[in-house]
């Protein structure tokens, strides 16, 4: 019994990390309505193309709360460089807000679409 389990033990963890590891795409998957980034960048562009920069400047910071949440989940399966592009091009498109400009906003917008879909894709 306690070659079992001393087997059984390193066996169960070795396994449990390598789901962790390769748990990205289940990860960053929305499990609520705070965590939706997808929803939330359609959102953003629709505003922007709007010209609703009230809005805008709130789904930014839903974003950057979204992302965060997001980044906490998949910190260990993913490259950390893929989620500090997303938050640096986050916070250029919060400037490209306050400046009201249309074209920075939707390239950095695209730029955290893009890094979204790298989570999980190494």
């Amino acid at each position: 019994m306690k070659k079992i389990v001393a087997v059984l033990i390193p066996v169960l963890l070795i396994v449990f990390f390598i789901l962790i590891m390769i748990g990205d795409p289940f990860l960053k998957q929305s499990f609520s309505d705070n965590d939706n980034v997808p929803d939330i960048i359609k959102e953003i562009k629709a505003d922007v193309n709007n010209d609703n920069w009230a809005d805008v400047k709130v789904g930014a910071d839903e974003l950057e709360e979204a992302w965060h949440i997001i980044t906490s989940r998949v910190q260990f399966s993913t490259d950390r460089e893929v989620l500090d592009d997303g938050e640096v091009s986050i916070a250029r498109m919060k400037g490209f807000i306050e400046a009201n400009d249309k074209a920075g906003t939707l390239a950095e917008l695209g730029a955290v679409k893009r890094h979204w879909t790298d989570i999980g894709a190494y």
